[in-house]
């Protein structure tokens, strides 16, 4: 999901909120997947018990990756804050017919379909949020494992395959690099150079006319000897007795 793409689905979604085009669960499902960087699954079973408002935290005790505790941001603890929320329901997002049992994930992922049709951008599957969520922190400048620690990755390896880089946010960085590069090369004084000193040739010698050939070797009994050569012929002569 791109940066134009993100803006258009919260643009529709801010209308649905005003206008009541979506049912308030499925909405507050998508925005708080969106602030916790979450699975589907933890936002659909998320129980309003695992909430700690005074400390601005949820903690998941038996999440896909074990027990998982993520701080709240502001618009995650107005979200919650704010939530309609039915008495005798333990779940934050309560299926619409029956507040004892989760969203179902077909009701989730229908209405997220539907969502992003509406809003004119192209079909995701709601992991999609997830990545688009990663994807914010690592461009954010926060660090690898503070990022990890966001999304509940156990490794880097997988933190990063959820990280999709836009091209502004690349060519700026190039354009970053590049400056600096300007300025150090700007800042360097040149050296001091001199001109080549010109060697006149006298005589023409036999590379200088073209007539290098290699195993030129010099006169030293430590040279090998080319073999094929009047001077291997001449050796093998000498080495006879």
């Amino acid at each position: 999901m791109t940066n134009s793409e993100l803006a258009q689905l919260y643009k529709y979604l801010d209308r649905a909120d005003e206008e009541g085009l979506e049912h308030p669960t499925v909405m507050l499902a998508v925005r708080l997947q969106f602030e916790f960087s979450a699975r589907m699954s933890e936002i659909r079973l998320l129980e309003w018990k695992w909430i700690d408002f005074e400390n601005r935290r949820v903690v998941w005790p038996d999440s896909k990756t074990g027990d998982i505790s993520k701080p709240m941001s502001e618009v995650a603890y107005q979200l919650l804050k704010n939530a309609y929320r039915i008495d005798d329901s333990p779940y934050v997002c309560p299926a619409i017919f029956d507040p004892q049992t989760p969203l179902p994930s077909s009701t989730y992922y229908n209405g997220w379909k539907r969502i992003l049709g509406r809003a004119g951008v192209p079909h995701v599957g709601t992991h999609g949020i997830r990545h688009r969520a990663a994807t914010d922190i690592a461009n954010s400048g926060t660090p690898i494992k503070v990022g990890m620690a966001l999304t509940a990755h156990k490794t880097v390896s997988m933190f990063m395959s959820y990280v999709h880089t836009e091209d502004d946010p690349i060519r700026a960085a190039a354009e970053k690099v590049a400056n600096m590069r300007q300025e150090t090369i700007g800042n360097q004084k040149p050296a001091d150079t001199q001109a080549p000193v010109a060697v006149e040739v006298n005589e023409p010698t036999k590379t200088s006319q073209g007539n290098y050939r290699p195993y030129r070797h010099r006169k030293r009994p430590t040279r090998a000897v080319p073999p094929g050569t009047k001077r291997a012929a001449a050796s093998s002569e000498e080495g006879v007795v």
